[in-house]
């Protein structure tokens, strides 16, 4: 008798494919095929033990004194938008974790990013602004390699040039890109750091590395006076 673990439809057996009882929920027990006694542990998805969900109607209003939906005129009001406060029928409620909404502020809530929990596409901003603080890095190491064979100051201050101000711009505008979006969704998760600690301490570098420039080019000056 051999033991797989493998998914599993619900009712045929994994090997031989003919039909099983179905179970009724999740069992850490293996189960055995009665036709060719293979033993398997079968993980069924919750939907697979669940009774078909055909959804909600509203249901229609009987007295003028009845609040009726925003959407609907003619539907009877059972909730309220927890957002807007509009009156909603049930075929309009949208329940959440703990929450109501309607259609209106469920659509301005993903798309503002206030309801993460509904968001299907999740912008890098760690990364747009991880990319940022390379840019002086990707102009400065290559020509780094090429000159460093011959190492003539003329060439490495060229290769410093390209690392020093470029980063006068960019080491700015990466460590706003990850100030102002660190608290943004970069994970279906929720995890938000990414790679935003990186990028500080890449755009702090190269400031500091800018002031100690300014401060070796002002001391210069002044020693030749």
């Amino acid at each position: 008798m051999s033991t797989a673990l493998t998914a599993w439809s619900g009712t045929a057996c994994p090997r031989c494919g003919r039909e099983m009882e179905r179970l009724p929920s999740n069992s850490v027990e293996p189960r055995v095929c009665p036709h060719c006694k293979t033993s398997f542990i079968a993980l069924l998805f919750p939907a697979a033990v669940q009774n078909e969900f055909l959804g909600r109607y509203g249901e229609p209003l009987r007295e003028e004194s009845e609040a009726a939906c925003f959407y609907h005129a003619d539907k009877r009001a059972e909730t309220a938008c927890d957002r807007c406060g509009r009156f909603l029928c049930a075929l309009c409620a949208i329940d959440t974790q703990d929450k109501r909404y309607c259609p209106q502020c469920l659509e301005n809530g993903i798309r503002s990013g206030e309801l993460p929990e509904f968001q299907s596409a999740y912008p890098r901003h760690d990364l747009l602004a991880l990319a940022v603080a390379c840019i002086p890095l990707m102009l400065a190491i290559p020509i780094l390699l090429i000159v460093l064979p011959w190492a003539t100051d003329i060439a490495l201050g060229f290769a410093l040039g390209l690392l020093l101000f470029p980063a006068f711009v960019t080491a700015p505008a990466s460590l706003y890109l990850a100030l102002r979006f660190r608290k943004t969704v970069t994970h279906p998760l929720g995890r938000r750091a990414g790679w935003f600690p990186l990028t500080v301490l890449l755009a702090a570098g190269q400031m500091v590395v800018w002031a100690v420039a300014i401060i070796v080019f002002t001391g210069s000056l002044f020693s030749e006076f």
